[in-house]
């Protein structure tokens, strides 16, 4: 902290009546900043842009809340992701206090992001927020309005992010979008803003900006360095100056619960959903032949030819999972009971060993390759060991 004079009374006065002038000029400056904001030329919506949300799908339409002006905050919480930023958990943090005053001016206040809405739910309630939260996950918006960023994208070493072309260390970027309604339904772009530009909502900022060590970050390896999730904090609190910025991982819990969402779909016989945890690029060594499935589509011929020849739903029970992940790779193995009544009037009652490699694609885990086996018997006539159990 810079040495301050001490002085009287009347000579701190004669100091402040110049900064006060400034101040004012500087308030000025900003309403008029705002005026100008709010005169620029508006973009109509044309996608037809779905949510997930805690009840279902919602449309962005319906994320108006019935209001015609409609604030969304692009949270950096990416698919496979251990929890949220902790920059955005910050400003998150000054939410819940304005959302009801916003709604008595005609303005709706959310978050978006691109984790599913399970691990959204499940942040939101370790952080004890209430506003509202939904998942692009299954859309372009983020992309659309420029705060996620494709593999390729990263690839390069240059994405475009608040109006040009620059390096970005994380592949989820923080931002600002509003739309306007009109009274026909139509959607309009009105604003975006990113980076330093969201520093007016983070109200701590201003309380720090009016104390003599400011916001004290000169010395940080990044701003914000010092932030924890406000669950975080603790009496042994201490910053590391020189710490980088680390984009998130996914840990061994985001991709146990990827297994046991695949695990309910093969239960559910929902091809639809279980095909939605594969990539393009997918390799199956599965117990029917052939050798190998290539690609998508001969893995959900397998499913839609297997799921049919049970007349009820397919028990599906995982013991012994292990999971490692790391940057973009996790892989699993377990041992997995497939049980149920056929439709030819016998049942089906096996463990098989089963073993799972993801790869994170564009933000999103996604099974690369999967291989479902049984032991055999060494001795002729080399049948398979589907009397074993654990």
């Amino acid at each position: 902290m810079i040495h301050h004079p001490v002085v009287s009374q009347d000579e701190w006065l004669a100091a402040r009546m110049p900064l006060l002038s400034k101040e004012k000029e500087f308030t000025r400056l900003r309403d008029e900043l705002s005026r100008q904001r709010r005169a620029l030329p508006w973009v109509r919506v044309e996608k037809p842009y779905v949510f997930d949300g805690p009840d279902g799908k919602l449309t962005l339409a319906e994320l108006f809340g019935g209001r015609s002006q409609l604030i969304v905050y692009h949270f950096m919480f990416g698919p496979g992701w251990d929890e949220g930023c902790k920059s955005c958990s910050f400003l998150a943090d000054h939410f819940e206090g304005s959302v009801v005053h916003l709604a008595h001016r005609d303005v709706t206040l959310i978050a978006v992001s691109r984790a599913p809405s399970q691990q959204i739910e499940a942040f939101k309630k370790r952080m004890g927020w209430r506003f509202t939260w939904v998942s692009s996950n299954g859309n372009d918006f983020n992309f659309d309005y420029h705060v996620s960023f494709t593999r390729d994208e990263m690839a390069k070493g240059a994405v475009y992010y608040n109006y040009h072309m620059g390096e970005f260390p994380s592949d989820e970027a923080p931002g600002l979008s509003v739309f306007s309604r009109d009274e026909n339904g139509d959607i309009f772009h009105t604003y975006s803003s990113y980076a330093r530009g969201l520093d007016v909502l983070v109200g701590a900022y201003n309380y720090l900006d009016l104390v003599p060590k400011g916001r004290d970050e000169d010395g940080l390896a990044f701003t914000m360095a010092w932030v924890r999730h406000h669950d975080r904090y603790d009496d042994h609190y201490a910053v590391d100056a020189t710490e980088p910025y680390v984009p998130p991982k996914a840990s061994e819990a985001v991709i146990r619960g990827l297994i046991e969402q695949r695990a309910q779909a093969v239960r559910a016989k929902d091809v639809d959903a279980v095909m939605s945890h594969y990539a393009p690029d997918l390799v199956s060594f599965d117990l029917a032949p052939p050798l190998e499935l290539r690609g998508p589509a001969a893995n959900r011929r397998s499913w839609a030819d297997w799921f049919p020849t049970f007349r009820g739903p397919v028990g599906y029970e995982i013991r012994e999972l292990s999971v490692t992940t790391g940057d973009d790779v996790a892989f699993c193995h377990s041992l997995n009971r497939i049980s149920g009544a056929r439709t030819d009037d016998t049942s089906t009652d096996v463990w098989v060993r089963a073993t799972v490699c993801y790869r994170r694609i564009d933000g999103k885990w996604l099974i690369t390759h999967e291989h479902t086996s049984v032991p055999f018997y060494m001795e002729p006539p080399f049948k398979a060991a589907i009397d074993l159990e654990p």
